[in-house]
């Protein structure tokens, strides 16, 4: 299981469990004379409000982590973080005891808007619900008609009056206030925090951030976009990479929203290409924006390439459901000229979805080295079975991407066949 994900990942989980909430653990603990049950109470409420500061840190999708565990794992780690939050601030608030109403209910409002928070996120904000359970993706898809993607993310930023609770909390209790270097050190810590994320959303957002136009929207399919954009300066993007992407149009979301890159690298010069589906509040007007709309690109985000270099002499099967081929076809063309070996799997809904079929095939006529097996509608066990040769199942790097759900049950069917999970790497579109 350990093999399965990258080392960086672990570590960082240590640093965030322990290393980052210690200083001010071993500060509070030195200072304060109080017997070690209640020492441990406080401690309870530290690690929280430490975890959701670095919850806050996260949410600026810091590119150097990226790069070391893939912005999937970061999600994780910022959603199973906020769970273990909640889950010691539980103890901390049943725990401890105070007489003062001011500090009682500072703490009890933060939890409650934690919970929310939780609860509201874990089903509308991520997949842990929906990709497993088909129930809860239907009700998803209907409350969706109120509870919209822009809505959502206002909501999930109740997470900042939650910290702000919490830090009035603790000016409030007398015998924690008085402690001059632990107050510090704490007013330290969550002004990084708000720091780098006040930075990030009105410097850096205009800093580091990409100007583009889009000069091409075609129509694919009855259901997928074609989005190309126009760059100042060529992009340093590689192969299976995303970006979140920001249209700057009247009646348009002012949201980010993440969309795989669907050329390669050095296909085009200072332009980049999107394949988007039609689907959702956000992207459903996506075919009527028009040609010169001013485009804002935070990225490139994504680890498929540096998968692929980790193992340079093993197969490629690039496995696309649905829309979900857009990062493969930009690995396919350009890893194909490399004399990498390469075998598309695509299955579409129906054969009005098929809208590359035709360029994985001239690919696989142009280079001996690609296979492409294509198919509307989902490909059996027996079916894999029979395209992917021996080689392929015994040392293959799998890339599959799609909807969650799908995915699941694609890794399901290869798992049954023998191919490790340490071999299989994913992107899911969720949200």
């Amino acid at each position: 299981m350990l093999k399965r994900y990258p080392l960086a990942l672990y570590i960082t989980w240590i640093l965030i469990l322990g290393i980052v909430p210690l200083p001010l653990i071993f500060v509070l603990n030195h200072q304060l004379v109080s017997s070690f049950s209640d020492l441990l109470i406080y401690d309870f409420g530290l690690l929280a409000y430490v975890w959701w500061l670095v919850i806050i840190y996260l949410s600026t999708r810091p590119k150097w982590l990226d790069r070391l565990i893939g912005l999937p794992a970061m999600y994780f780690v910022h959603g199973f973080l906020g769970v273990l939050a909640l889950v010691v601030a539980f103890l901390h608030r049943q725990l401890a005891f105070t007489y003062h109403e001011a500090i009682r209910l500072t703490g009890d409002l933060a939890f409650y808007l934690a919970l929310f928070g939780i609860l509201y996120a874990s089903f509308f904000m991520s997949g842990w619900f929906v990709d497993r359970f088909p129930l809860a993706k239907i009700a998803k898809q209907k409350l969706q008609v109120f509870f919209k993607h822009q809505l959502s993310v206002w909501i999930h930023r109740l997470h900042f009056f939650v910290v702000g609770l919490i830090w009035l909390h603790v000016h409030l209790i007398p015998r924690i206030a008085n402690l001059t270097a632990f107050i510090l050190l704490f007013d330290i810590y969550t002004a990084l925090a708000i720091g780098c994320y006040a930075y990030q959303k009105f410097v850096g957002r205009y800093a580091e951030k990409t100007i583009g136009t889009i000069v091409a929207n075609e129509s694919l399919s009855p259901t997928v976009q074609a989005l190309t954009v126009a760059l100042a300066d060529k992009q340093a993007y590689q192969a299976g990479d995303f970006y979140f992407m920001r249209l700057n149009g009247k009646g348009l979301s002012k949201e980010n929203h993440p969309f795989s890159v669907a050329s390669s690298p050095d296909e085009l010069p200072n332009q980049v290409r999107f394949m988007i589906q039609s689907v959702g509040d956000y992207t459903a007007k996506i075919n009527q924006i028009p040609i010169g709309t001013k485009v804002y690109l935070e990225g490139p985000f994504g680890r498929f390439d540096r998968l692929v270099k980790q193992d340079p002499s093993a197969p490629l099967i690039l496995y696309g459901l649905g829309s979900g081929i857009a990062p493969l076809y930009s690995m396919a063309k350009t890893y194909a000229p490399l004399g990498r070996q390469i075998h598309v799997i695509w299955s579409a809904k129906n054969e009005k979805e098929m809208y590359l079929h035709q360029d994985f095939q001239n690919l696989a006529e142009q280079y001996d080295n690609v296979i492409y097996t294509g198919k509307a509608h989902r490909f059996t066990q027996e079916e894999l079975n029979d395209i992917m040769s021996l080689k392929e199942i015994n040392t293959g790097q799998f890339f599959i991407v799609g909807s969650a759900q799908i995915v699941l049950k694609v890794e399901a069917q290869l798992n049954a066949m023998g191919i490790d999970k340490k071999r299989l790497h994913d992107e899911r579109l969720t949200m």
